[in-house]
C-alpha cells in the first residue's frame, strides 16, 4: 500500500528547482521605454523648485529660530560691549596721559634750537653723503 500515513511522514519534501518550470517571456520585442536624459535647463528647473519648496518648508524653523538667535546672539554681544567699554575707558585713562605729554615735549621748542621749518636741500642736516 502506497501512500499510507506512515510513508507520507517518511517522504521528503520536493526540491523547489526540480518542481519548477521553465516559462518563456511573455514578449521579447516590447520593452519599457527608457526615458530621456533630462536637459541642463530641465535640472536647473527642478533645482530651482526644490529650493523654493525648501525655503518655503523652512519657515516656520525661522521664526522658532529667532528667540534662539537673540538669546544666544545678540544678549551676548551686548553682554560683551557692556564689559568692554569701561575696560576701554580704563585703557584710555591710563595710556592717554604718557601719549599727550611726550607729544607736548617734542613740539615744545627748546631754546636754540632750528625754526620749525621743514629742512630743505641747503639744509646741512638732509645733505646725501656720497657712496664710496
Amino acid at each position: 500500500m502506497t501512500g499510507g500515513p506512515a510513508e507520507l511522514s517518511q517522504r521528503r519534501p520536493p526540491i523547489v528547482l526540480q518542481v519548477m518550470k521553465h516559462t518563456p517571456p511573455t514578449s521579447t520585442t516590447a520593452r519599457t521605454p527608457q526615458p530621456s536624459r533630462p536637459t541642463f535647463g530641465e535640472m536647473l528647473e527642478e533645482l530651482i523648485d526644490l529650493s523654493a519648496g525648501l525655503g518655503v518648508a523652512l519657515m516656520p524653523v525661522l521664526l522658532l529660530a529667532v528667540p534662539g538667535i537673540i538669546l544666544f546672539v545678540v544678549l551676548p554681544a551686548i553682554l560683551l560691549l557692556a564689559l568692554a567699554a569701561p575696560l576701554a575707558v580704563i585703557g584710555a585713562v591710563i595710556a592717554v596721559p604718557p601719549y599727550l605729554l611726550a607729544r607736548w615735549l617734542r613740539r615744545r621748542r627748546l631754546p636754540g634750537s632750528p625754526s620749525r621749518r621743514r629742512a630743505g636741500p641747503s639744509d646741512p642736516r638732509r645733505a646725501v653723503a656720497p657712496i664710496r
